[in-house]
């Protein structure tokens, strides 16, 4: 059996720490308010950050506010959140290949809401009875496309991160339904 790591996102301070590591503590230091930014478009995961500091690191001359908007943007988020062979968009491909359909076919409904989601919304969402509801949000939540909010709180809440959200509406614009498993 092998080992799994799963990085969460990161808080701000040390996302924009991590883009400062690998782009340059100079340059966050000039624009902290951009890195802060370029670190929110990357939904603060390690991955993303990594990606993106490296495309930093070789473009020196590139415009920050304009990379930062260039990435805030939807529609080229997922793109230019590639580097050499490594990309978010395959990493979450992996993620999804391993779903089965109906997992996926939940995935996409979530993706759908644009709040967090409570096992109550679940239920609404993904038009199944509760009990079946849960068991498909502890899948997802297994497979770390569903992220708890505040354990805390009275009510569970969870959200898909920004850039799953993305994945998963991309997925079912190109393929209208979900890809078989």
């Amino acid at each position: 059996m092998g080992w799994r790591l799963t990085l969460g996102a990161l808080d701000r301070a040390d996302a924009v720490e991590l883009l400062a590591t690998i782009a340059g503590e100079r340059r966050v230091r000039e624009q902290p308010e951009v890195f802060g930014r370029i670190a929110a478009a990357c939904d603060r995961l390690p991955l993303a950050l990594r990606i993106v500091g490296s495309r930093l690191v070789t473009q020196p001359d590139v415009a920050l506010p304009g990379f930062a908007a260039h990435l805030e943007d939807e529609e080229n988020r997922l793109s230019e959140l590639a580097v050499g062979d490594i990309s978010v968009r395959g990493s979450l491909s992996v993620s999804y290949q391993a779903l089965d359909v109906d997992a996926r076919l939940a995935l996409h409904a979530l993706a759908r809401a644009d709040s967090f989601i409570t096992p109550a919304s679940a239920v609404e969402i993904l038009r199944l009875p509760r009990q079946q509801a849960n068991r498909m949000v502890e899948h997802l939540i297994q497979h770390n496309l569903l992220v708890p909010v505040d354990s805390c709180a009275p009510a569970e809440r969870f959200h898909l991160p920004e850039l799953l959200r993305l994945f998963a509406r991309e997925c079912v614009e190109t393929h209208g339904r979900p890809l078989p498993a």
